[in-house]
């Protein structure tokens, strides 16, 4: 899967001696009960804004991240058992796209819903999006599906990618650092340790092995550090998911700790001033990106406000 890396901002386009002056805006995405919530911040940590939802900005252009969600029918199970009618009423699941809608800004589509075929084929299904992570001009999703057949038990599948913010496009899967594939053995370690009794049961040694998903940037008092998840499988489907992490069904994850030197490709343009780390970790902000203020349309997005 994709690491997350991030590039500095591009700075404010050259309009002339009218234009305003550049205005860096650093916007924290910050989980909000099962929700999230956008504050606007200036480079001194000072609340400039807030707005529901998570938004992202690049140069001057303003996102709000959408997972887009549609109702489709699914076939009852008697016909799919062969046993039914077409007169047979089927039950609805749902499936989603990702879409940063722009404000101001042409709309990018991160991820499409996928086709009609075979999602009928469920007795239940379910699809959402998520974010992840955020930082700069990278951006880290996480898509979770959910289904059952008749008759049978439900399965869950969690994928994470990344994103481009500047183009919407996905970053191509980044090959784990030698230094965090080592770490597979410390994520089994940290996953057993979570529960001893449950952990002796679920992680079995027979087959078992664990993998480096993904990594994302955290804040601490004013410093960026690293999060790095790690997934072994297989693991029971009767043990469930591991608390913590996003798991898929017969698989368990964990996040690691580690430095800002592990992120692939962590450049100087990448950090964002002392002070909005020290916000973004009291908030307990997942992301962070900036756009120049004074040029984006922030007034549609954001409600004013001041501390």
């Amino acid at each position: 899967m994709a690491s997350l890396v991030a590039c500095g901002p591009t700075g404010p386009r050259s309009t002339g001696p009218s234009a305003p002056p550049s205005e860096t805006g650093y916007l924290l995405i910050v989980p909000e009960g099962e929700g999230l919530r956008t504050e606007w911040r200036d480079g001194e940590g000072r609340l400039r804004g807030r707005a529901d939802g998570a938004m992202l900005g690049l140069a001057d252009r303003l996102y709000r991240f959408e997972s887009r969600v549609e109702r489709v029918t699914l076939r009852p199970c008697e016909e799919l058992l062969g046993g039914g009618t077409n007169e047979d009423e089927g039950a609805f699941g749902t499936i989603a796209s990702a879409l940063l809608g722009g404000v101001g800004a042409p709309s990018l589509l991160l991820s499409a819903s996928p086709e009609g075929g075979g999602v009928q084929d469920f007795a239940a299904y379910a699809m959402q999006h998520r974010l992840l992570a955020a930082h700069g001009r990278r951006l880290v999703l996480l898509t979770e599906r959910s289904w059952n057949a008749c008759g049978a038990h439900g399965e869950r599948r969690v994928t994470v990618e990344a994103f481009d913010l500047a183009t919407g496009g996905r970053r191509p899967p980044v090959t784990a650092p030698e230094a965090l594939a080592a770490r597979s053995g410390e994520a089994l370690a940290a996953m057993r340790a979570v529960d001893p009794n449950r952990t002796a049961l679920c992680l079995s040694e027979t087959g078992l092995s664990a993998r480096w998903i993904t990594s994302v940037p955290r804040y601490d008092e004013g410093q960026v550090r690293a999060r790095h998840l790690f997934a072994a499988s297989p693991v029971p489907y009767a043990c469930g998911p591991l608390e913590g992490a996003p798991s898929s069904s017969y698989e368990w994850a964990i996040w690691l700790e580690g430095e800002a030197r592990e992120l692939a490709e962590w450049e100087p343009d990448d950090e964002v001033p002392a002070a909005v780390l020290r916000r973004a970790d009291e908030l307990g902000a997942l992301g962070i990106t900036w756009l120049d203020a004074a040029r984006a349309p922030m007034a549609d997005g954001f409600a004013i406000a001041g501390e």
